[in-house]
């Protein structure tokens, strides 16, 4: 085991070196964004806990499933270096090009629409409407945490409605509300706009989980921050900084929301903060560690590998019987009641794993690498100014989504697949737009267009 532990800190520190060659100079790009968090959350992890044992989840992990992961780990990094140590260095002046962002009716008035219509189709629907009641709920601390779980064991997704939202939570409706958001923190005072902006979420977006309002949360900061100055906060440095200060900040909003949620558990007193805060702990620092731990415990060696009927795209096309990896591991390990209330998240190599083995996950991380490329790529491709905020913003903080999902589900669920091809042709469709109307009008001032062409037909111009 002491072996596989050095073959993933060698690929570690190889990595991060190639890393720094092949990134842009200056600024973070959204894939810097996921590789920072693949070193903070899976390549640290090992190092302060091997076996991942806690005092509420002790998992009895062999030396070979150490081991297997480790060498997982050092498939996924090695695979990262050769994608960074031969991409082409992208390189802007500005992160955010500072004329005429926010002066764009249209895209105002695309944003406004798209949220506003989602809002009203969850509001008319009874079942979203009764639901957002029970949300107001959560958010406030007044759900106790036997109503939480009578809720989540439930099934809570039984409309349409809802599960539409729920597909594009983090994608089409991110995107346009981060281009909401941003009007709005440039419109009304901080408080105010705090306000407008909560309201909107719980109307289009919120649900009865922790994880989605922190997104947003971070989607908003970031936009906020990138549109009020000239992006220098978003070097590699600050941007280290800045992620390690959120998950400071996450542990200790996690640790109230216990203590707020489980009164019963996690009361008032120091064993009780602190048995929160140890969870907290658990679940920010080694919850992702730990299931790929499960993965390479239950796979082969408990459940035959998926061969990529995770994806339920992949099943519908090829046949397949579908399978719910996120529900089969804590299954093996919880039971089939405790799996219904929970879930165990990991990074997109674990599933690579589970599908094909070690050959999944060189084949996953080489894809995932080069697809990050891409969306830094379209980034540079962006010419609008209120688009390339929201991109960033949204695909920033989704690029994490690959250290908790499966690849093809951060693509295809998450919003790394649809917002990058919705921005691109919104920005095509818009500058083009502008520079139809820059045209016109430098003719119409030249007289190459007439100025009688404005009156109606059958009226004489006087």
């Amino acid at each position: 085991m002491l072996f596989s532990m050095g073959v993933m800190i060698l690929s570690l520190i190889v990595s991060i070196a190639c890393w720094l060659r092949g990134r842009p100079k200056i600024w973070c790009f959204p894939s810097d964004f996921l590789f920072i968090g693949c070193v903070i959350l899976v390549g640290l992890a090992p190092l302060a806990n091997i076996y991942a044992t806690t005092e509420y989840e002790i998992y009895p992990f062999s030396d070979d499933t150490v081991s297997n992961a480790m060498y997982g780990i050092a498939i996924m990094f090695t695979s990262f270096s050769f994608v960074w140590l031969f991409r082409k260095k992208l390189y802007v002046q500005h992160l955010v090009p500072r004329e005429g962002a926010y002066n764009d009716r249209t895209l105002g008035v695309i944003a406004y629409s798209v949220i506003g219509a989602t809002s009203v189709l969850l509001l008319v629907d009874p079942v979203s409407l009764a639901y957002k009641m029970s949300i107001l709920k959560f958010i406030s601390g007044g759900m106790s945490g036997s109503d939480y779980q009578l809720i989540r064991r439930g099934g809570y997704y039984t409309s349409a409605i809802l599960s539409i939202q729920a597909y594009f939570r983090f994608s089409i409706i991110a995107f346009f509300f981060v281009l909401c958001a941003t009007r709005i923190m440039l419109r009304f005072n901080i408080v105010i706009a705090a306000a407008i902006l909560f309201l909107l979420y719980i109307l289009c977006a919120a649900s009865i989980s922790k994880q989605p309002f922190f997104i947003f949360l971070a989607y908003v900061l970031i936009a906020n921050r990138l549109s009020l100055s000239d992006g220098t906060m978003f070097s590699a440095r600050r941007v280290i900084f800045i992620l390690v200060a959120v998950l400071l900040i996450v542990t200790v909003l996690l640790t109230a929301l216990y203590c707020a949620q489980y009164p019963e558990v996690y009361s008032l007193t120091f064993d009780g903060i602190y048995g929160a805060l140890n969870l907290a702990i658990y679940r920010v620092y080694m919850a992702i560690y730990h299931t790929v731990l499960m993965y390479f415990e239950v796979y082969p060696n408990i459940l035959p590998f998926s061969y990529f009927s995770d994806s339920s795209v992949v099943s519908a096309l090829f046949g397949l019987q579908a399978r719910d990896l996120a529900l089969e591991v804590p299954t093996i390990f919880l039971g089939t009641d405790a799996a219904a209330l929970t879930s165990f998240p990991t990074i997109f190599m674990a599933s690579a794993y589970a599908s094909i083995g070690f050959a999944g996950v060189a084949l996953f991380s080489v894809a995932v690498a080069l697809w990050v490329y891409v969306i830094d790529i379209i980034f540079t491709r962006i010419r609008h100014p209120q688009l390339r905020v929201a991109y960033y913003a949204t695909m920033s903080v989704n690029m994490m989504f690959f250290t908790t999902q499966s690849a093809l589900t951060a693509i295809l669920t998450y919003g790394c697949g649809l917002i990058p091809i919705l921005a691109l042709l919104l920005d095509r469709f818009l500058v083009r737009r502008r520079a139809r109307w820059s045209r016109d009008a430098q003719a119409f001032e030249s007289g190459a267009i007439s100025r009688r062409s404005d009156v109606p037909s059958g009226r004489k111009a006087h």
